[in-house]
């Protein structure tokens, strides 16, 4: 959803359109291969003034990531903890209760993040923006420095991304690694710390 949006607001997310991802920076960053992290941030701000780059299992990787990109703002997405916790159960062959342990102990670790962050931060309940996504739209496109109405009306237009379409263009193998959380550092020249108001 998050990054689905931020691409209709005009800002590019990477190279796989079905996930707005960048699976080149995130392979590398997963296997922590940090020179080729670095090299391939510095030709995404060759290409792009503003970028995106999503990743759910990126909070695991803040520290080593956000000191490589130039004048990153985080966007973090809370989901309601049980459907995050049953949506992982889809995928894995781990028990219910072993799965909301480590939802919860991730969420912990994010909320960690929202303190120590030293970058604009935008904190977004997932229930809330599908609940009012036209205020979800227009604080993200605030946030992000996106002032153009025509850019917002087009993200407004477009048909809101559903969890099951996401699973099916990810295939069982992908979907497995994923984490639940989204959090997207966007390299823009914000200066301050907005919160959305969900």
């Amino acid at each position: 959803m998050l990054a689905g949006t931020v691409c209709d607001l005009g800002i590019s997310t990477g190279n796989d359109a079905g996930t707005f991802e960048d699976h080149t920076i995130s392979k590398a960053v997963e296997l922590g291969k940090w020179r080729k992290v670095k090299k391939l941030i510095a030709e995404r701000n060759s290409t792009h003034a503003t970028w995106a780059w999503k990743r759910p299992s990126l909070v695991l990787h803040m520290g080593e990531v956000l000191p490589l990109l130039r004048r990153p703002s985080v966007v973090m997405v809370f989901k309601d903890v049980l459907a995050v916790a049953h949506r992982k159960g889809q995928t894995r062959d781990i028990s219910f209760p072993d799965l909301l342990t480590k939802t919860i102990a991730l969420y912990h670790r994010m909320a960690i993040l929202c303190q120590t962050l030293h970058c604009p931060l935008m904190v977004v309940s997932y229930e809330g923006a599908r609940k009012d996504r036209e205020h979800y739209v227009r604080d993200l496109a605030s946030f992000l420095g996106i002032h153009d109405e025509s850019r917002i009306q087009h993200a407004l237009s477009k048909q809101q991304y559903n969890q099951s379409e996401y699973l099916r263009i990810q295939g069982g193998h992908a979907a497995r690694r994923r984490a639940e959380q989204q959090a997207v550092p966007v390299n823009d020249n914000m200066a301050k710390v907005n919160r959305a108001r969900f």
